[in-house]
């Protein structure tokens, strides 16, 4: 072997690799393992514009569907966590008569019909 041909087949290696990990999220995992093997660089390039098959379109579909069911599983059994009530413990809010003197801007006065303040 020639120094040259050893970066050749690394190169080679990694898009018969990649070749078959892309044609296997499309649904063409023989087609993509062997552009990569057989034309590199071109055969990935060549994949890129490959369809899905109706198949990995639905497998995929599935996929984000059951991920959506998971999300809602977690924030449903955090809401259980802690409560599920408002305010969250995140954001606890001041007693009543905690005597801040603070106004935050839209507050609205309550005390303004008593005569005399």
């Amino acid at each position: 072997m020639t120094p040259g041909t050893t970066p050749l087949i690394a190169v080679t290696i990694f898009c018969a690799i990649a070749g078959f990990r892309i044609g296997r999220h499309k649904g063409h995992t023989l087609a993509g393992f062997l552009l990569g093997l057989l034309l590199p660089v071109v055969g990935l390039i060549i994949l890129a514009f490959v369809p899905m098959t109706d198949e990995a379109r639905s497998r995929q579909a599935a996929g984000k569907h059951e991920a959506g069911r998971e999300a809602q599983r977690q924030l449903a059994a955090e809401q259980a966590q802690r409560g599920a009530g408002y305010p969250s413990p995140a954001y606890p809010q001041p007693a009543l008569g905690s005597g801040t003197g603070r106004r935050l801007p839209g507050d609205r006065d309550l005390g303004s019909d008593r005569a005399g303040e």
